[in-house]
């Protein structure tokens, strides 16, 4: 017991040691541990910081890249002479990777500066040389001005000058509009009068748009030319007959009146003589009327019946064509309709459905005899419903004359 007193104490004291050392060194572990951990969450931030700024960098990259892209879209057709090349070399470095982001960025910032440059020199006005196609297909080399959104060109041996078109997406093509002399003055000197179109070139497209009669009728194909002619002659049978029908005129009451009252008198002579003095179909009926006045009711009648069937082929005689060109006309333009659409299919069989100008023959001959075939239906139709009214009045009026020459002549005998 003494042994084990004597040697408690130093080991006791060494216990303690022991256990200090490894207090010790438990802190230190959670020390470096804290660190470590605090060294990964910092890795990680600049990770999500780096990843951001790529994210960043190439985001602008794509949108510098489609401003370049719409540059190249948006500037005149005759300034591709002047950008195009500088536009094809940015786009080919863009698409390049072996070309540092560094590079790619002063290329299209060159573009941007380029643009604002551009900007500026259009507002006041920009002359540079170029070539521009003239009207007749031929190349010129002259000079151009660009006045914000158009462009005007005089060539240089002063053969042609004119306004750039918009609506030719390749090479620069002159249209001649109103006041070259203008326009060359303007290119030569910087000072001219210019006629400036404000629909940009919208309005000399609907102007050269203007299709003509004559087009139309080629365009429609074969069936346009029966409608034409059924047209024309139902139009000139038209004419003629209003002359005929309504130079028709209807007698008046006290021609009746005068007439039976000569019968009545017994100037049988004095009545045949007035009723010749009535011209037209009218006059033939009174001199009918006035010859078989003294026979009997029956045959009177008969004649006058008779005179009235002689006289309705002359006035209805011809409307029957103007009816079958107003029934016939919309069935021929339907024809060309079909016909049209049939030659539109094979089209779309042959070449699809992508060139819309290979198309536009089928679909015109279908559209085009389809008006024309209203075109002739419509004016015979109106004609035919008016003079066939009117004859349909006159033969009205005869039997009307007819029956009141009858019950005047029978009164007067009683």
């Amino acid at each position: 017991q003494s042994s084990i007193g004597e040697e408690k104490v130093p080991l006791a004291n060494e216990l303690n040691e022991l256990e200090a050392k490894v207090t010790t060194k438990r802190r230190e572990v959670s020390g470096a541990q804290r660190r470590a951990d605090n060294a990964g969450s910092t890795v990680s931030e600049l990770e999500t910081q780096i990843e951001s700024r790529e994210n960043s960098i190439n985001y602008m990259s794509n949108t510098l890249n489609e401003y370049v892209r719409q540059f190249e879209i948006s500037i005149d057709i005759a300034e591709n002479q002047l950008y195009s090349e500088m536009i094809e070399t940015v786009l080919n470095n863009v698409e390049n990777d072996e070309i540092s982001p560094e590079a790619k960025f002063e290329a299209q910032f060159e573009i941007v500066e380029t643009a604002l440059s551009r900007l500026e020199d259009i507002l006041g006005g920009k002359k540079f040389d170029g070539s521009a196609i003239i009207p007749g297909g031929e190349s010129k080399d002259g000079s151009f001005v660009v006045l914000g959104p158009v462009s005007f060109f005089s060539a240089a041996d002063g053969s042609s000058s004119g306004m750039v078109s918009l609506k030719d997406p390749v090479r620069a093509k002159i249209v001649e509009i109103e006041g070259t002399e203008g326009i060359a003055s303007l290119v030569d000197t910087g000072s001219g009068t210019i006629v400036f179109d404000p629909t940009l070139n919208d309005a000399l497209e609907l102007n050269k748009a203007k299709v003509t009669l004559r087009d139309e009728v080629e365009a429609g194909g074969i069936w346009v030319w029966p409608i034409i002619i059924s047209l024309t002659v139902s139009m000139l049978i038209a004419i003629f007959k209003l002359f005929e029908i309504y130079g028709i005129r209807t007698p008046k009451e006290s021609q009746l009146q005068q007439t039976l009252q000569y019968l009545a008198d017994g100037q049988d002579a004095d009545a045949a003589k007035y009723a010749r003095g009535i011209s037209g179909p009218f006059g033939k009926l009174f001199q009918d009327a006035v010859k078989h006045a003294r026979s009997s009711k029956e045959l009177l009648e008969e004649v006058l019946y008779e005179r009235m069937l002689e006289t309705q082929p002359q006035v209805e005689r011809l409307l029957p064509i103007i009816a079958v060109t107003a029934a016939t006309a919309p069935l021929l333009g339907l024809l060309g309709t079909v016909t049209g659409m049939i030659n539109t299919f094979q089209q779309i069989t042959l070449f699809g459905t992508s060139d819309a100008s290979k198309l536009a023959g089928g679909i015109s001959e279908a559209l085009i005899t389809t008006k024309f075939g209203l075109i002739a239906a419509i004016p015979s139709l109106v004609v035919h419903a008016l003079l066939a009214r009117r004859a349909q009045g006159i033969l009205a009026a005869m039997e009307k004359y007819s029956a009141a020459f009858i019950n005047g002549l029978e009164d007067s005998k009683k």
